[in-house]
C-alpha cells in the first residue's frame, strides 16, 4: 500500500479520493489552499495542511507540497485539480521518485484549452456545436452575430462553468467582456470560442484508459446543475448509452489518452443527436456517482500511476452501471441560492430545461460529500463555501484569475 498525498482537499472531489484510497488501505493525507477542508478534517485521512494557491502561486505551492512529501514520506501525489499542471511543470522541486497520479504534463495543457480539445474532436469525427475560433476580441462579436444569438462563449480555459456563457445578444457579450472577463479575454490566445447554441440535456463520460485504450467508460446524466443549462452538477443518475461509450472512445483513442478523465456532451433536444462540448483531464465533480456504483476511478487510477497492470479488477466485469444515483447536498443548497439570485427582478418564469429535474429518487440516490460515520468533512465543506460565499458577496460560483488564465501567462510566483 502506498502513502498519499491528496491535494485541493477543500474539494468533495477530493474527499471521495480520500475515502476510496483509504478503503482500499493507503494511508492518507491532504493539503489545501481554503481552509476548512473537508478531506483534512475526514476520518479517512492521517493529516492535513495549508499550502498556497495552485493557480495564483504554482512555485510556492509546488515547494508546500514538496515539503509535505518529505515530512510524511509520500509515495504519490493525486492532485485533486488542475493543480496537477503546476505539480507537472515543476516536477524538478519534488522530492526524487515521488508518482504524480495524473496525465503526462503535455496532455494536461493541451486539454485545459477548450479551442484544442474542440478541434480534436472534430478531428476524430465527433458532433460538435458549430464553433467559430475568433482571433481578437472584435472578432467575438462578429462571429456571434453571423452565427446568430444566442450563443455560447468560452474561454480557452475555464471549468465547472466558469468561464462559460450563453450570451443572448451583443449587451451580454460586451457585458461578459466589461464584467467577469475584463483582463483576461485580453491576453494572446484567450480569445473566446464561439458556438452555436444548442438547446438539450447533458450527459458525461468518466473514464480510464492506457496510451489511448479505454479501460472503464461511466456514463453519467445530469439531472439538475448550479446554474441552468451548464456547469457542475447537483444531481446525477447513471447513463449506460453506448452511443456515449463510442464517442468517448474515439477522443481516447485519437489522443493517446493516459490517465483518468471526463467528457461532457450535450444531447440535443428533439434528435438525441451527441455534441462534443470539452474535456477535463482530472478528477471530476461527478466522480462519487460512479464510485457508488462500484467504478473505483481514484483507487485505479493510482494502481495505474504506481505501475499496476491489473487494473480492470476495480471495476465491475460487466462495466455495468449500476442504479444509484448521487446528489451534492451543498451543491443543492448553491442551487437555490442561485436560482433565487436570478429570479430578482425577472417579470416571466424561466423555462424548464432537462437539467433542473425537480423529483428526486431518494430511495436510489446517495448523499454526495456526507457519510454519517465521517460529519467533520461535510461540516466543513458546507463552512468552507459560506465562507467563500460570503467573502464574495453572494457569488454562487468563485474562482481566482489564476484558474481562468492562459497557462503561459505570468503569475506570482512566490
Amino acid at each position: 500500500m502506498a502513502r498519499v498525498l491528496v491535494t485541493y482537499g477543500w474539494c468533495r472531489t477530493s474527499y471521495l479520493i480520500a475515502r476510496s484510497l483509504a478503503a482500499r488501505g493507503h494511508q492518507v493525507y491532504a493539503c489545501s489552499s481554503r481552509r476548512p477542508a473537508a478531506a483534512s478534517w475526514s476520518r479517512f485521512t492521517r493529516g492535513g495542511a495549508v499550502v498556497r494557491d495552485p493557480f495564483e502561486e504554482p512555485k510556492a505551492f509546488v515547494e508546500n507540497v514538496a515539503a509535505l512529501v518529505r515530512r510524511w514520506r509520500i509515495d504519490a501525489i493525486f492532485p485533486g485539480h488542475e493543480d496537477a499542471i503546476p505539480l507537472q511543470r515543476l516536477a524538478g522541486r519534488l522530492p526524487a521518485g515521488v508518482t504524480i497520479v495524473s496525465p503526462p504534463g503535455p496532455a494536461l495543457v493541451r486539454a485545459v484549452d477548450k479551442g484544442e480539445m474542440t478541434r480534436r474532436a472534430i478531428e476524430a469525427g465527433l458532433t460538435v456545436p458549430f464553433t467559430a475560433f475568433p482571433d481578437s476580441v472584435e472578432a467575438v462579436e462578429a462571429e456571434a452575430e453571423r452565427i446568430g444569438y444566442p450563443v455560447v462563449l468560452k474561454l480557452r480555459r475555464s471549468n465547472g462553468g466558469k468561464g462559460v456563457l450563453v450570451a443572448e445578444d451583443r449587451y451580454d457579450v460586451r457585458a461578459a467582456f466589461d464584467g467577469p472577463w475584463a483582463g483576461l479575454v485580453d491576453q494572446p490566445g484567450q480569445e473566446p470560442i464561439v458556438q452555436r447554441f444548442v438547446p438539450g440535456a447533458v450527459v458525461g463520460a468518466c473514464f480510464l484508459a492506457v496510451e489511448g485504450t479505454p479501460i472503464a467508460v461511466y456514463g453519467e446524466r445530469y439531472l439538475r446543475t448550479k446554474d441552468v443549462g451548464f456547469g457542475t452538477s447537483t444531481y446525477r443518475s447513471p447513463e449506460p448509452s453506448a452511443a456515449l461509450r463510442e464517442a468517448t472512445t474515439k477522443l481516447i483513442q485519437a489522443l493517446g489518452w493516459t490517465g483518468i478523465g471526463h467528457m461532457d456532451f450535450l444531447e440535443e433536444t428533439g434528435t438525441g443527436q451527441l455534441h462534443f462540448l470539452e474535456l477535463n483531464p482530472r478528477p471530476w465533480g461527478a466522480i462519487h456517482l460512479a464510485y457508488v456504483n462500484g467504478f473505483d476511478f481514484p483507487a485505479a487510477a493510482v494502481a495505474q500511476a504506481l505501475g499496476e497492470e491489473d487494473l480492470e479488477r476495480y471495476f465491475p466485469r460487466d462495466q455495468n452501471h449500476g442504479a444509484l444515483h448521487s446528489l451534492w447536498l451543498v451543491g443543492e443548497g448553491i442551487r437555490l441560492a442561485s436560482q433565487l439570485a436570478s429570479q430578482r427582478g425577472r417579470t416571466h418564469a424561466r423555462p424548464h430545461h432537462p437539467t433542473q429535474q425537480g423529483h428526486v429518487a431518494w430511495r436510489v440516490t446517495r448523499p454526495d460529500g456526507f457519510l454519517w460515520h465521517d460529519p467533520g468533512a461535510f461540516l466543513a465543506e458546507c463552512a468552507c463555501y459560506l465562507g467563500m460565499y460570503v467573502r464574495t458577496r453572494g457569488d454562487v460560483n468563485p474562482h481566482t484569475d489564476g484558474m481562468l488564465r492562459q497557462l503561459d501567462q505570468p503569475t506570482r510566483t512566490s
